[in-house]
C-alpha cells in the first residue's frame, strides 16, 4: 500500500512535471510564433517599400526617358521646320526674282516692239525718198 502511495505520488508528480513541460513548451511555441510572425510582417512590409520604391524609380527613369525623347523629336520637329521654311523663303524670293525679270523682259519687248515699229515706219519713209534718190541717180 505505500508503494502504490509512492508510485502514485510519482505519477502526480510527473504528470504535474508533463502538465507543467507542456505549457512551457507551448508557452514557448507560441512566442516562436510571435517571433516569426513580426519577423515576416516585417519582412512584406521591407518588400513592400522595396518595391515601393523601385516601381518609383523605374516611373521617374520612364518619365525621364519620355522628356529625353519629347526633347529630340521637339529638336527634330524645330530642324524640318526650319528647313522647310527656308526652302519656302528661298522659293518665293526666287518667285519675285523671276517675276520681276518677266515684268522687265515684258517691259523690254513692248519697248522693242515699239521701235521695230517706229523703225519700219521711219524705213517706210525713207524708202520712197531713196527711190526717187536713185532714179535720180540713174538718170545722171
Amino acid at each position: 500500500l505505500a508503494h502504490e502511495r509512492i508510485i502514485r505520488r510519482l505519477r502526480q508528480d510527473h504528470d504535474k512535471e508533463i502538465t507543467r513541460m507542456r505549457e512551457e513548451f507551448e508557452r514557448q511555441a507560441r512566442q516562436l510564433q510571435l517571433t516569426y510572425e513580426e519577423k515576416l510582417e516585417r519582412l512584406r512590409s521591407e518588400m513592400n517599400q522595396q518595391r515601393k520604391n523601385e516601381v518609383l524609380e523605374i516611373e521617374q527613369r520612364k518619365n525621364q526617358h519620355i522628356r529625353d525623347l519629347m526633347e529630340q523629336h521637339e529638336k527634330a520637329f524645330a530642324e524640318i521646320k526650319k528647313y522647310y521654311n527656308d526652302i519656302t523663303s528661298n522659293n518665293i524670293d526666287l518667285i519675285k526674282g523671276l517675276k520681276e525679270e518677266l515684268e522687265t523682259m515684258k517691259r523690254d519687248e513692248v519697248t522693242n516692239e515699239k521701235d521695230l515699229f517706229d523703225t519700219i515706219q521711219e524705213n517706210k519713209k525713207l524708202r520712197e525718198p531713196l527711190a526717187r534718190t536713185l532714179k535720180e541717180v540713174e538718170r545722171l
